[in-house]
């Protein structure tokens, strides 16, 4: 019997060479096969498929494909497209004789485009079963038989709760058995709230409740002998987004550079209780991921799973102990080629702390803000494992409080009394696992302002629903019992309308007037918050300035103006506010609404503080002190604004 011996292609080669006598051309092609054994594999070609149009060329997406990441053109699919199959070109831009398509009993699947949507997503538009129960099949052809592909669906969807779809393979092979689809999140985020891009790696799973998955990868498929792929979508009310078909390279099985694996940094203790570290970034053309493995076994320590990140630290570690670390890289082909573990290295964790900061004194403060606060700033300190202040208050006069354990060293007291001492001392702790607390500084004390005496308040409100008998949280206090009495201003236009004060009296002779193009909301029939007002009133075209005039007062006095801007919105308007009789504001000042809540809930009254920033959109209503009337006794204010509504107003005769 004859033994056959196989000629290694380079030694074949050498020979050839060697035989024609050429020592330059030897060492040239030597050179030439070096090169080209460098090169592991090419990258792969891809196709992108989406439901619509809104995704062009330029565009990609976060938490995409590791394919997509400079391979953006897009083949759009709209609904002229079904049922015939529609010719795809590759990630490129190229031409290619491969086509999808979409099949199934009547009716048609649907092509919809979501009425809103807001946060994260993949595509406002989708694919879905016409009846919300037929299934459909998409298909893949003009495949090449003997290549492998794998096959990334999409199904991200705009509505919370579970959705599970099962996709099955109807042409080609290598998937065994339906893959369930979990999109969606059964807890958290709520209707047109999309979660980040999450790839689903446990189809099984479809009764944890924790379906928090919108995109998952088919592996290894293999086209029939026709050269189609395909699979069967499950009917029902869910929808698919895109696909991205990748014809992958199984003859890679080169590891991902460097090999071994080396630190960027090598691990380090945070602390006593953490250890960071970097591997270097490594490159593959498949894209590459880590693992970063314990090798001591010492207790707390954790190896990472697989991860895109270079970056791993180790958590809820023993104080002053040892922990040694390799990293490991490996490509996202499917032979995922791993590098050879990095050298290892090792680091100690910082030893029990047992020694407390030092103890905080005041740096400022505690300072009365107005009535009901005090502010004060303890002195910053430090520890190796961080600090936090705790505040106290010891007079326990009514509405002192404590601040609680806290990270800043600045607390503000609320909810105090006017004219009331609050003593206070501060003390800190390192957050250590044993949080060794300072001693206590000296005390310190404060007195809250004055409360204003009032003479006289007129309350004005837009509408008829505040009655004598309502007050509303938050109010400035003249609006307490018995100064309850509001007046109402409705559709007609207001020209020297009476006011009575708030204790229901109008001998005064104080009058308002309203001028300019302006209209009446009401929005009581959908403010569900705490309120002010559930009407009011702004210019009609959003621009042109609404005067307000306040007449009969007295020239000789100084009056205090409150203007409240309350709103079902939660965007922030700021309402400007300018003086057009009268002195004391000398510019113009904003009321920033909140940008707390949701629409339809109106966030709690806030005070605005800071009435310059017309961005800081911190309160709903503002104090404007210390105005005078003219010499006729008026007093006039022009707001504007873009939908910058004005809800009602209190003078005050302070």
């Amino acid at each position: 019997m004859k033994t056959l011996h196989r000629i290694h292609p380079l030694r074949k080669t050498l020979h050839r060479l060697a035989l024609a006598g050429s020592t330059a051309r030897i060492a040239s092609s030597l050179a030439a096969l070096a090169l080209a054994s460098t090169s592991a594999h090419a990258a792969p070609t891809v196709w992108n498929v989406n439901m619509g149009t809104e995704i062009t060329t330029s565009d990609n997406y976060f938490g995409a494909a590791p394919e997509n990441t400079a391979s953006s053109t897009w083949n759009s699919f709209v609904s002229a497209d079904l049922p015939a199959p529609k010719s795809l070109v590759n990630s490129t831009g190229a031409a290619t004789a491969v086509t999808f398509s979409v099949t199934a009993t009547s009716p048609m699947p649907t092509i919809g485009t979501s009425p809103t949507t807001v946060g994260d997503e993949i595509f406002k538009t989708w694919l879905k079963s016409g009846n919300n129960s037929n299934d459909f099949t998409v298909t893949f052809a003009g495949l090449t038989p003997a290549d492998t592909y794998e096959l990334v669906v999409y199904a991200d969807w705009f509505w919370p709760g579970a959705r599970a779809i099962a996709l099955t393979q109807t042409a080609g092979t290598g998937l065994a058995a339906p893959f369930i689809l979990n999109i969606a999140k059964s807890t958290g985020g709520a209707n047109d709230d999309i979660g980040p891009l999450s790839e689903d790696t446990n189809p099984a799973d479809v009764a944890s409740g924790t379906l928090n998955w919108n995109y998952t990868r088919l592996k290894t498929l293999t086209p029939d002998g026709s050269g189609n792929l395909a699979i069967l979508i499950d009917g029902g009310n869910w929808p698919i987004s895109g696909y991205q078909l990748v014809k992958i390279d199984l003859a890679d099985s080169t590891p991902p550079t460097p090999n071994p694996m080396t630190w960027a940094s090598v691990p380090a203790a945070v602390g006593e209780a953490s250890i960071t570290m970097t591997a270097t970034t490594a490159s593959d053309t498949s894209s590459v991921e880590y693992q970063f493995t314990e090798t001591t076994g010492n207790p707390g320590a954790t190896s990472s799973s697989w991860q895109d990140s270079p970056v791993y630290t180790d958590t809820d570690l023993v104080p002053g102990t040892l922990y040694t670390y390799t990293v490991t890289a490996r490509d996202k082909s499917p032979a995922q080629n791993p590098t050879t573990a990095s050298t290892a290295a090792s680091a100690t964790t910082a030893s029990g702390d047992s020694t407390p900061p030092s103890i905080p004194e005041f740096d400022s403060g505690p300072d009365a803000d107005s009535i009901t606060k005090i502010t004060m700033t303890a002195t910053t300190v430090t520890d190796v494992n961080g600090v936090e202040y705790y505040f106290t208050e010891t007079s326990g006069n009514p509405g002192g409080s404590d601040s609680g354990w806290q990270d800043s060293p600045v607390y503000t007291d609320t909810g105090l009394t006017p004219n009331t001492s609050y003593t206070y001392k501060v003390k800190a702790r390192d957050k250590s696992i044993a949080q060794n607390p300072s001693a206590d500084s000296a005390t310190a004390s404060a007195t809250t302002d004055t409360e204003a005496v009032v003479s006289r308040v007129w309350n004005v409100n837009i509408g008829d629903e505040i009655t004598t008998g309502d007050n509303f949280a938050g109010a400035a206090p003249e609006n307490t019992v018995p100064n309850s009495f509001w007046n109402s201003v409705t559709t007609a236009l207001p020209t020297g309308l009476a006011l009575a004060d708030a204790t229901a009296s109008n001998s005064a002779g104080v009058t308002l007037t309203l001028a300019g193009t302006f209209g009446y909301g009401d929005q009581s029939d959908i403010i569900t918050g705490p309120e002010i007002f559930g009407t009011w009133i702004k210019s009609n075209d959003n621009l042109t300035p609404l005067t307000m005039t306040i007449g009969g007062l007295s020239a000789s006095k100084t009056y205090d103006f409150i203007i409240y801007s309350d709103w079902y919105w939660k965007n922030g308007d700021a309402l400007p506010v300018t003086q057009t009789a009268g002195t004391g504001l000398a510019g113009t000042v904003y009321v920033n609404r909140l940008l707390e809540g949701a629409d339809g809930q109106v966030a709690g009254l806030d005070q605005d503080t800071d009435p310059a920033d017309n961005l800081g959109q911190t309160g709903n209503w503002y104090r404007i002190r210390g105005l005078t009337p003219d010499g006729n006794g008026n007093l006039g204010f022009s707001t504007s604004g873009v939908n910058a509504p004005i809800s009602g107003f209190q003078l005050v005769d302070t």
